[in-house]
């Protein structure tokens, strides 16, 4: 799945509304620290968001999406100042119980740098009520970790439950349709 050729599929329906898609690859751990992840991530957005106009896309319509690992890294960009908004699915935004399991012998997180890089920890607690919208997505048979709240009895900070059945999801929604995760 994490060749490029494999991808293709996951832009036919921005596209076809009219969106522009890039795919931003990142090297993976334990080649490089998670810290150093999400800042290779940053400057990917930094990078497009100087070209996007020249590519034809429009500077001001920044938006990110990722899934697993990549929703993680959606919401810790949320605050890159391109960025205007996000859609994280089934990501991992509580790092401490990877950092306590066999996962953390790739990651090598300590307990600090676990929390600094949990969204939960930061940036979806400490954003301003009006700040850019987030959609965190996931299964409901999914692990408790993906689901944005340490308790599992509601959402995190801002974050507002959106029912598929209600109206569309508001800035900082919490998403789950039902079912499992994704496959």
């Amino acid at each position: 799945m994490r060749a490029k050729e494999n991808l293709p599929f996951l832009a036919a329906g921005p596209l076809a509304r009219g969106m522009h898609v890039a795919f931003v690859a990142y090297t993976l751990a334990p080649e490089k620290p998670l810290g150093g992840i999400c800042a290779e991530v940053r400057a990917a957005v930094g990078w497009l968001a100087g070209r996007i106009a020249g590519l034809g896309g429009d500077p001001a319509r920044i938006c990110l999406c990722g899934w697993s690992a990549g929703g993680h890294l959606t919401a810790m960009c949320l605050d890159e100042p391109a960025v205007r908004g996000g859609l994280a699915i089934s990501g991992i935004y509580d790092l401490e119980p990877i950092r306590l399991c066999y996962l953390n012998e790739k990651l090598g997180l300590d307990e600090a740098e676990a929390r600094r890089l949990s969204p939960l920890h930061g940036p979806l607690l400490n954003l301003p009520p009006r700040s850019k919208p987030l959609i965190i997505a996931y299964g409901t048979g999914e692990l408790p970790s993906c689901n944005a709240s340490p308790s599992n009895s509601g959402p995190p900070g801002n974050a507002r439950i959106a029912r598929p059945d209600r109206a569309a999801p508001r800035p900082q929604s919490l998403l789950h349709p039902g079912g499992s995760g994704a496959a």
